[in-house]
């Protein structure tokens, strides 16, 4: 009987730093609709030093406890730290092995694990310095030498999904004119909220006005609770009149351009 690949998921804290708490609870939340315990956070940055309050020096850990925060500095960018050198400098990269380890291990006890660092956007295409994608490929490359199927992806991981939604004329000709966020109050469709929550990157919403008979598609980005709100990021794509097949493979496209595609092994 052939096996499900272990998961492993790699994240982004970017804008998360002053609503950790809600940050963990709604991850929480949303693994156990998924059928799994609360996930083990492993941290691979080198530097500590940051300016986001919840995840400065041991701020996150001391939140969680070890048992939920592992931190794991031998993965982080060197390039951080000592300002030289290529961009992307894996401090230890055999530690990947080790990373996959307690990643099995979280998954006898049902868990999944979430390997994260600071950037918005995973891989240096986008953001320089972004080393999580490295990491990934280190995973990928320890899967294989130890016959472990695995996929790794980009919380909160699936494919890229086509929703219809309505919301007011005032909200419709924000976002219209460009703005990068709906909130989630303002939008009506059969998503539930624990849905929107975990909505796959590069997702494409067809936004109608509840007063006039217009639309326009939407490509999503994180979502993100923002000012007391949930509010769900996208901005405004091109392929209106695209075939449902079309759209399909241009959220593909776009979930590998950004970084945060399904990379997997299965069969070795």
């Amino acid at each position: 009987m052939k096996k499900d690949p272990l998961t492993i998921f790699s994240f982004g804290y970017w804008g998360w730093g002053t609503e950790v708490p809600t940050l963990v609870k709604t991850i929480d939340s949303i693994e156990k609709s998924r059928g799994y315990t609360p996930p083990v956070f492993v941290d691979i940055r080198m530097s500590h030093a940051v300016r986001a309050p919840g995840f400065n020096g041991n701020s996150f850990q001391k939140l969680l406890g070890e048992k939920r925060v592992i931190n794991m500095p031998e993965l982080g960018n060197r390039r951080i730290v000592s300002q030289r050198g290529k961009r992307i400098q894996i401090d230890q990269p055999e530690f990947a092995e080790t990373l996959l380890q307690i990643a099995q291990d979280a998954s006898k006890k049902n868990q999944r694990i979430i390997f994260f660092c600071s950037c918005a956007i995973p891989g240096p295409e986008h953001s320089p310095y972004c080393h999580r994608v490295t990491v990934s490929g280190l995973l990928l490359k320890s899967g294989k030498e130890n016959k472990k199927p695995l996929t790794v992806v980009e919380w909160p991981g699936g494919d890229g999904k086509i929703i219809q939604a309505k919301t007011d004329e005032d909200t419709f000709s924000k976002v219209s004119r460009a703005q990068k966020g709906i909130p989630l109050g303002k939008l009506k469709s059969p998503l539930n909220v624990t849905a929107w929550k975990a909505l796959p990157y590069s997702s494409i919403i067809v936004l109608n006005s509840t007063k006039h008979d217009h639309s326009i598609h939407l490509k999503t980005e994180p979502t993100q609770f923002v000012k007391k709100q949930w509010i769900v990021r996208v901005e405004i794509s091109d392929i209106e009149k695209a075939s449902a097949a079309k759209i399909k493979a241009l959220m593909i496209k776009n979930q590998k351009e950004n970084g945060y595609s399904v990379r997997e092994l299965r069969n070795f």
